[in-house]
């Protein structure tokens, strides 16, 4: 059975979750061409201690951006 939150084992004085489902919603993202959300969804994220695709998104968003102008 596939465990929706786990707790931070390595530091539990840390006591958060970690909602495992939110890479599965960024690469969602991603798929669908929200990059920009999915990059946001990531940076919420960094508070926690997570970096879900952070570099390659930004790497993205950055190449995105540039086309706009």
């Amino acid at each position: 059975m596939p465990q929706a939150i786990l707790i931070n084992d390595a530091d539990p004085s840390r006591g958060f979750f970690r909602i495992t489902s939110v890479l599965t919603w960024i690469n969602l993202l991603h798929a669908e061409g929200a990059l920009r959300d999915a990059l946001s969804v990531s940076r919420r994220m960094q508070r926690f201690g997570d970096t879900y695709q952070n570099e390659k998104l930004e790497t993205k968003v950055a190449a995105l951006n540039e086309e706009v102008r």
